[in-house]
């Protein structure tokens, strides 16, 4: 039986966030002049979170992480020619576990406070998707998925280098992997624009993401 989350409820499933790792960024980095973050790093990305996302978000991830390693893109991606790397990666899948999973971030070239919130952005949007926000109904994430594909394929304005590198041979696969990360960019985008900014520049993805931010912020559990 679902219930609405109390004002309490959320707060302390906010409260529960694990995050850890981070002081090895700052320390990494301390030389740059856009790593400003000083003090209890770990506390401060927690701080962000905390104030960027609706609890709700929180609710299908238990921990965010620094991991110092460099990790490849998956092969499956085909994507040869972006240096970086893999960025972040969300843990989860509540099709197959039904509990919270986490987001990794992994070593880069640089980091900045910009950089990491924009990661933090497209792997909280993973986590909240189709297959691993641990609440959505059967017909929820169905729809999500619908809605997502359909914005991707009729979207004029929407453009990102990393979904156009990803190829694969099998292209019903490439389709799928392309809508899942097109999911998580309009998110990014969104945060980093503002939601009246990119209502004016990207309406097809403005309208989907607004649609499920309020959809996923009062859902019931």
């Amino acid at each position: 039986m679902w219930v609405t989350l109390s004002k309490e409820e959320k707060l302390k499933k906010q409260k529960g966030l694990k995050v850890n790792g981070f002081q090895k960024v700052a320390e990494m980095f301390r030389e740059s002049p856009n790593m400003t973050w000083k003090g209890d790093v770990n506390k401060k990305v927690s701080d962000l979170l905390t104030k960027r996302y609706p609890a709700q978000w929180f609710i299908s991830t238990d921990a965010v992480l620094f991991v110092n390693e460099e990790r490849d893109l998956p092969e499956e991606y085909g994507i040869e020619d972006i240096e970086a790397g893999l960025a972040g990666q969300a843990d989860g899948g509540s099709i197959y576990h039904e509990k919270p999973g986490k987001i990794s971030l992994f070593k880069q070239f640089s980091y900045d406070m910009k950089n990491i919130t924009s990661i933090l952005d497209h792997e909280f949007a993973h986590q909240n998707d189709w297959t691993r926000n641990i609440i959505l109904s059967e017909p929820q994430r169905i729809k999500l998925l619908c809605d997502a594909t359909s914005a991707f394929s009729e979207s004029k304005e929407f453009f990102s280098e990393y979904v156009e590198s990803i190829k694969n041979d099998d292209k019903q696969r490439e389709a799928y992997i392309k809508v899942t990360e097109y999911w998580a960019e309009a998110i990014e985008q969104y945060m980093t624009a503002g939601p009246e900014n990119y209502k004016k520049t990207n309406p097809t993805e403005y309208a989907l993401v607004k649609k499920w931010f309020d959809i996923i912020n009062d859902i019931k559990e």
